[in-house]
């Protein structure tokens, strides 16, 4: 069903639409929750990212979602660096964001905080305490408590 409204809006909008790169991202989602075809999630975010790039301001925060859902799937296949570099610039470009966008930053400090869980422990902690004191700021209290004692 995702594929079909994929090739939807690739015949309504063209291959170039936000819109085109929105359904690449909602597919890169439904396939990386199938293990055996996470390599096919990683080159559909990738084009997700790509269209976004070349069609938005660098600052955007639509962009900053690429990079975090690319960078989640580096991660998942094991492309520490990819991950890292895409995972950053996605907490970089949110903390450059007013509300109501800032939302989408604790969980992204969230996911950068995984990805350092096992290499980085001080680092990984650092960012749940800020993913934290952000969601207090934003009055969602909790959602990455559990998180944070688990890295303790």
């Amino acid at each position: 069903m995702v594929e079909e409204a994929l090739e939807i809006r690739r015949r309504i909008y063209g291959e170039m639409h936000l819109e085109t790169a929105q359904a690449y991202d909602f597919l890169g989602g439904r396939l990386s929750m199938e293990p055996d075809r996470l390599e096919e999630a990683v080159q559909v975010r990738a084009k997700a990212l790509e269209i976004r790039s070349q069609l938005l301001p660098p600052d955007h925060h639509m962009l900053a979602v690429s990079h975090n859902n690319y960078g989640t799937e580096l991660d998942l296949v094991g492309d520490r660096e990819g991950a890292t570099r895409h995972l950053e610039l996605a907490v970089e470009i949110w903390r450059e964001q007013t509300d109501p966008i800032a939302k989408d930053l604790p969980s992204a400090l969230n996911n950068l905080a995984l990805h350092y869980w096992d290499s980085d422990p001080d680092r990984a902690a650092e960012l749940l305490r800020d993913a934290i004191a952000l969601d207090e700021q934003l009055g969602i209290e909790g959602m990455h408590y559990a998180n944070l004692l688990n890295s303790l």
